[in-house]
């Protein structure tokens, strides 16, 4: 039974403890980051200022590279609501020594110093390494859709394009004055292309370069196979050019060494130009999945941004390939334009041996990647042939994979044109193996969880690929540093 209800008296003064560090407890997740980033080398962000001549102080870089900081540590990215917390929560104006900085600030800075934030990520790597994060026996590589600051129902084949920058060119007045009608009603430009008129042949510009690109990516596959086509076709006449001169000789009395026989085409001749006929098939069916496939299409809003698919649909995003060693420690996150991951396996694992090399480099430690684990959407012969570290890489779902199973039979025979692929699956069919690549899972898709839910990063702040590869790696250095903190890290002053 309560004594009574204790009272609530709102009109009440009080003095605040005039040291900050009494506002909050020794242990609070604020001073861990304060004391972390003030460690790091942060000369990139201030050789940008040059200090001495007229006009307002700047807000200190080393205080704002923090406060980003220590926002992403709260999953909080809007440059207004990182300026509402400034104002409204303890920490945040702890970590702003109570100079509130606008939101345009922020902003500025995040996009100014977009490199500089990016490189943070290797700092923080080298100084969880240091403290002994690091287990990099074991790396799994995934790649996980981000969405773009980009609709969706904003991109556009290339007739749209050439119509409006046509438009454009030729009224561009009446253009402006309509933009400025539809921001004074809706409170924005109705047409995100058109938004910023000093900026408008530039966007059209990047937009047309950018169908140029992606053309000539979706040509680049038949140019090629229509030059190994011409090489094969070149060396099956080569070797039938120089059977004939050599059948003309012998007839002649000039030939020396073994006699041909005119009614009998050799083997080799056979399989060359079986060569040649393949690859001439190749191309015909290249050339037919290209007239079918629908015609090229860029957003307008952000160009270098891809519609992707994803379990939940389509998304217009970008996609992000992480490198996680065993004890959950991001070794590479890179934002990449292609909607598959196949293609990104061997860059990313070069990059984790870098990774790892540079730990080593700072350490005087000699670890090394003993097994990189991946799933099916990296599996390819190229993949699995690669140097590099030894690599597990599903060759699809369990349910298929049944050779060399108990009671399923002997292992699939090993030939010379898929010696990988099939050397995989039978060992994959390995109990121990299976077991191990089992972990993968448990290893990186609590990382890309905590990158969308515990960063908030389900949408890019920024637009391209350049500035959503920076907020991707920044996100990365703050999950390292959350993952640091667990560990009883005390930083040292630098």
């Amino acid at each position: 039974m309560a004594k009574g209800f204790k009272a609530v008296d709102r009109d009440q003064g009080f003095l605040l403890p005039v040291d900050m560090r009494d506002w909050l407890p020794a242990d609070h997740l604020v001073w861990f980051v304060i004391e972390v980033i003030e460690s790091l080398d942060l000369s990139a962000f201030r050789g940008r200022y040059r200090l001495g001549r007229a006009g307002r102080e700047a807000f200190d870089p080393v205080m704002m590279v923090t406060l980003l900081a220590y926002a992403y540590c709260r999953g909080l990215r809007s440059s207004r609501g990182i300026e509402r917390a400034c104002l409204t929560d303890v920490a945040f104006r702890i970590v702003c020594g109570q100079r509130r900085p606008d939101h345009t600030v922020i902003a500025r800075f995040r996009a100014g110093h977009e490199g500089a934030l990016s490189d943070l990520f290797a700092q923080v790597l080298v100084v969880c390494g240091r403290a002994g994060m690091g287990q990099v026996d074991l790396v799994a590589i995934d790649g996980t859709k981000i969405a773009a600051n980009a609709a969706l129902d904003r991109s556009r084949d290339l007739a749209w394009y050439r119509k409006h920058a046509a438009a454009f060119l030729k009224e561009a007045s009446q253009v402006d004055e309509a933009e400025d009608a539809a921001e004074a009603a809706a409170g924005e430009p109705a047409d995100p292309l058109l938004r910023d008129p000093s900026g408008r042949r530039e966007r059209i510009r990047q937009v047309l370069e950018e169908f140029n690109n992606r053309q000539a990516n979706q040509t680049q596959p038949v140019v090629e196979a229509e030059a190994r086509a011409r090489q094969a076709r070149a060396d099956y006449e080569a070797l039938v050019a120089a059977r004939q001169a050599g059948i003309q000789a012998q007839r002649q009395g000039n030939h020396i060494g073994r006699s041909f026989d005119p009614d009998l085409v050799p083997k080799r001749h056979q399989a060359a130009l079986r060569r040649a006929e393949r690859a001439e098939k190749f191309v015909t069916t290249l050339r037919e999945r290209l007239t079918r496939q629908s015609p090229v299409r860029v957003n307008q809003t952000d160009p270098q941004s891809k519609i992707m698919k994803t379990r939940q649909g389509w998304v217009q995003g970008y996609n992000c390939q992480i490198a996680v060693s065993a004890d959950g420690l991001i070794l590479v996150a890179q934002a990449t334009t292609q909607a598959t991951d196949n293609a990104q396996f061997i860059p990313i694992m070069t990059k984790a041996v870098e990774a790892v090399d540079l730990i080593n480099t700072t350490t005087g430690q000699s670890r090394q990647i003993r097994t990189v684990l991946a799933d099916a959407g990296y599996y390819s012969e190229a993949n699995l042939a690669a140097p590099g570290p030894d690599r597990i890489i599903a060759a699809g779902k369990a349910h298929n994979i049944t050779a060399n199973n108990p009671g399923t039979g002997k292992p699939r025979p090993i030939n010379e044109r898929n010696t990988a692929s099939t050397a995989m699956i039978n060992r994959l069919s390995d109990p121990d193996t299976a077991t191990l690549y089992k972990r993968r899972s448990a290893l990186i898709e609590p990382i890309n969880a905590h990158l969308k839910d515990r960063r908030g990063l389900r949408v890019f702040a920024r637009r391209g690929q350049p500035a959503a590869h920076s907020e991707l790696r920044f996100a990365a250095a703050i999950t390292n540093l959350m993952r640091l903190r667990n560990t009883g890290y005390q930083p040292q002053p630098a």
